[in-house]
């Protein structure tokens, strides 16, 4: 072989090499809690969504909603799971409905609700406290309080089990993974949900890791959403076409999410007291640990 060809194998030998311990290198992530721990987290979603009914021109309404919040564990058990308290600290909106604009920054005096469509709707979310019960896999199982918050709040889902669970639920568990997985791997979930306008529905995700440095694991993961075959089309509303992705880094000393992108994408069309009504809406969240 002559020298050059060595020079050139060499390297390129101990690069596979490199990559071949790299995709067997495997890492856990399953949650860890620790009793009295507290962890703050800012939420930051964004959506722009067109609704047309009948022949009327197409509403274009948009969304920016932005939420700290504290979560503090209470109690910790490596059988039975842990228990946290979810404290909501601050929240901003910004929202425009057709020509109308509205906003709202806990921030600012309670004074100047006065005469705000959703200051009286969103204030009652700052300071409210949820206590979540979690598994040991990271899965809450219950959610209790928010009582207080009006259904006709934009931050409504924020103060329901249902809502808690979607929102909040991949801080603990990094979509149900199946504990260690090593570089490469790939792993599937489905899990399903309900709502009043689109009946049941099914979220099938894709994950797979794609790094591990300094402990932490980097996933990106792409899914779908797609109705209920039990249930398909109820309230008169069908999903025609749906996709999300987006990339989460877990900490893996911590056992707790570090940051979450989301994308999502969704199409829905149906026929409602014999009117044809149609909506598509594009979203993003945004989820980042703070004082890291």
């Amino acid at each position: 072989m002559p020298p050059t060809a060595r020079f050139v194998l060499g390297p390129l030998a101990a690069l596979l090499m490199l990559v071949t311990l790299a995709r067997g290198q495997q890492v856990d992530l399953s949650p860890k809690f620790e009793k009295g721990q507290e962890t703050r987290f800012q939420m930051e979603t964004s959506s722009t969504s067109s609704s047309t009914v009948g022949k009327n021109a197409a509403e274009k309404n948009t969304m920016k909603m932005e939420v700290r919040f504290a979560l503090r564990v209470k109690d910790t058990n490596p059988e039975t799971g842990a228990t946290v308290d979810l404290v909501y600290e601050r929240v901003k909106v910004a929202a425009t409905m057709g020509t109308d604009t509205v906003e709202f920054d806990s921030d600012k005096p309670a004074s100047r609700d006065a005469g705000d469509e959703i200051g009286p709707l969103m204030r009652p979310l700052v300071g409210m406290t949820l206590t979540l019960t979690i598994d040991p896999l990271g899965n809450i199982t219950s959610v209790s309080g928010g009582g207080e918050l009006s259904a006709l709040s934009p931050g409504a889902s924020l103060g329901r089990a249902a809502g808690v669970k979607q929102l909040i639920g991949p801080i603990f568990s990094p979509k149900k993974s199946p504990g260690k997985v090593s570089v490469g791997q790939t792993w599937e979930n489905v899990d399903t949900l309900d709502t009043g306008m689109m009946g049941a529905f099914r979220m099938i995700t894709k994950h797979t890791l794609r790094s591990i440095t300094d402990g932490d694991a980097r996933v990106s993961f792409t899914g779908t959403i797609e109705p209920s075959s039990e249930a398909p089309g109820v309230g008169g509303m069908e999903i025609k076409n749906s996709r999300y992705d987006g990339e989460y880094v877990w900490d893996t000393e911590r056992g707790m999410l570090d940051g979450m992108t989301t994308k999502m994408s969704l199409r829905l069309g149906g026929d409602i007291a014999g009117t044809a009504v149609s909506t598509t809406s594009e979203g993003e969240t945004k989820i980042t640990r703070l004082g890291r």
